[in-house]
């Protein structure tokens, strides 16, 4: 006598499907809070002197599911060179992002092609604040586990 099953499996697997994705939402969403708050405190460091605004406006991130792109922030400070530099940072941060298609992938950049020699010189452009990810990112985490819960 064979075993039938009375269940549908396919309400099965879209359950457990839905609360993956309730979980890969809340993950997402850390982690764009995290680089929204890591890119402002780039931004706003006084370290530097940013005559044009290429370099400042070239500062954001961008944020990918499975190759496609769930959002970005870049936005020009002012300055003669503000757009250009708003326009190299995400382009950087395009093609770095894009070479992962199977995961979830933040990429925070300063985009100009002298960021780092200007942090060679002693000034931080965007190394403090991204080594401060782990906790921020902690942080972000932990809230939205509790609102999981």
């Amino acid at each position: 006598m064979a075993i039938t099953h009375k269940f549908d499996i396919g309400k099965l697997f879209a359950g457990v499907r839905a609360k993956v994705d309730i979980i890969t939402d809340s993950v997402i969403d850390a982690m764009q809070m995290a680089c929204l708050e890591l890119t402002n405190k780039a931004k706003s460091l006084s370290t530097y002197k940013d005559q044009t605004h290429y370099l400042r406006s070239s500062i954001g991130f961008v944020l990918y599911n499975a190759g496609e792109m769930i959002t970005e922030s870049f936005g020009s400070t002012g300055g003669e060179a503000g757009s250009a530099g708003v326009e190299a940072g995400r382009r950087i941060a395009e093609e770095a992002a894009k070479q992962y298609t199977n995961e979830i992938v933040a990429v925070i950049v300063a985009g100009a092609d002298y960021a780092l020699y200007v942090e060679s010189k002693g000034y931080d452009v965007i190394s403090g604040p991204c080594s401060e990810l782990n906790e921020v990112l902690s942080k972000y985490l932990k809230i939205v586990i509790e609102e999981l819960r």
